[in-house]
């Protein structure tokens, strides 16, 4: 614990980990989740120091008993990658969701590495990754990643511009700095792909702002481009309601009404659609885009 203890020291400072946090080592009996869908979910971490006011992964605090404030700590499932080698010899090998409720790359992962090691079980036990963070530590896993790379997909995830970031997600590497991650993993051969998850009503869904991203990544070979709606989840209203009281108070009507109103979500589902295509058209960006699960533009090949 003194090595850790000495690691959370020094980091302190970091812009990735600015403000009080508090980290722990737990242990878990299982590894690989099983929800409905057709696909496996690794979280070697519960919470996240992102500290994302928009996250819904704040969810899984209900199964916690009187937690701390979301963003400000970190428990680390220092054993999953023995409980992971036991479960790989029993599961059928299929696609597994690495980072569901949680990145697995946020800054203790520097210290644990418990997602380096539980990336080299399950691609050596033949399961395909689906990888999914907002850090600039996924680089350290590239040389992994590219070698396995016909059996990975890895993908950033973008909300906000700058300077918007600082206050929706404070401690989650820069978004120019996430381009830059899937340029490079492009460049070592690995698939990748974008999720901008979620678009913000009114701050980052407008047609340019949309078409100046769009026209920014055309050129990348996207595997796609997911794009997901604000979550009316457990606690979401409560984390974003302060902020947008204090810094955009014009947007209450429209977030309230999308958060409590599910006809008005879903007209406003239906208009980023719209915009979505119309930014697409303007920046030339020519990949398949989904937008909460089902498809805004034809499928074009490269």
């Amino acid at each position: 614990m003194r090595q850790l203890e000495l690691f959370v020291a020094k980091n302190k400072g970091s812009p990735s980990s600015r403000g009080e946090v508090k980290i722990e080592e737990i242990t878990c009996r299982s590894a690989l989740q099983r929800p409905p869908w057709d696909e496996y979910t690794l979280n070697p971490y519960r919470g996240c120091l992102h500290a994302c006011v928009y996250g819904y992964c704040r969810m899984m605090q209900r199964f916690e008993d009187n937690p701390p404030p979301w963003g400000t700590y970190c428990h680390a499932r220092t054993n999953m990658p023995s409980v992971l080698a036991r479960e790989v010899k029993r599961y059928p090998p299929k696609q597994v969701m690495v980072g569901s409720v949680c990145d697995a790359w946020q800054w203790p992962e520097k210290h644990f590495g418990i997602t380096r090691e539980c990336l080299l079980i399950l691609l050596k036990g033949g399961f395909s990754l689906r990888c999914l963070t907002k850090s600039d530590l996924i680089r350290r896993d590239f040389d992994v990643l590219s070698q396995y790379r016909n059996m990975v997909t890895l993908g950033v995830s973008l909300s906000t511009p700058p300077p918007l970031n600082l206050l929706w997600e404070p401690r989650a590497s820069p978004p120019e700095e996430r381009l830059r991650i899937l340029t490079e993993a492009a460049q070592y051969g690995i698939p990748i792909y974008l999720s901008l998850s979620p678009l913000l009503p009114g701050l980052s869904d407008d047609v340019d702002s949309l078409s100046e991203l769009f026209a920014r990544i055309r050129r990348l070979p996207l595997q796609g481009l997911w794009v997901d709606l604000i979550h009316a989840r457990s606690g979401v209203w409560r984390a974003c309601y302060p902020l947008l009281a204090k810094r955009f108070p014009k947007l209450l009507p429209l977030w309230r009404k999308i958060f409590f109103d599910r006809g008005e979500a879903q007209r406003y589902a239906g208009k980023l659609r719209v915009r979505i295509l119309e930014a697409a058209v303007r920046s030339g960006l020519r990949c398949r885009i989904d937008l909460k699960g089902y498809e805004v533009t034809r499928r074009c090949g490269r």
